[in-house]
């Protein structure tokens, strides 16, 4: 199986008493694409995207939650998933954390 699809795979498996509206935008923000890429890092990828639109905004106004939910729901699935990859959870936090991090330094 593809990750790409592995990862939305893996997400269905959670979605759960998880709002529509959010399992929605959760979703959207993953590519339709097929990679080779873990399910970790697709997630990863995806939240650091949805928060670098939210970080791009002007003003934070209540319109942007909903992306910061998601970005917030991705991370910590894609750390979710690095727990299921033992031997790559450290690089896949510290990854996460320089990604969100560059996103302030931005500015």
């Amino acid at each position: 199986m593809a990750p790409a699809m592995r990862a939305r795979d893996w997400l269905g498996a959670r979605e759960a008493g998880v709002p529509d509206a959010l399992v929605r935008r959760v979703e959207r923000a993953l590519p339709d694409t097929l990679t080779n890429t873990p399910p970790s890092a697709e997630l990863a990828s995806a939240a650091v995207t949805v928060a670098r639109v939210v970080v791009a905004e002007s003003s934070m106004t209540r319109a942007q939650a909903l992306d910061l939910l998601a970005a917030d729901a991705l991370i910590t699935y894609a750390l979710e998933a690095a727990c299921e990859e033992p031997s790559s959870l450290g690089q896949r936090a510290d990854d996460a954390m320089r990604a969100m991090a560059a996103l302030g330094a931005a500015d």
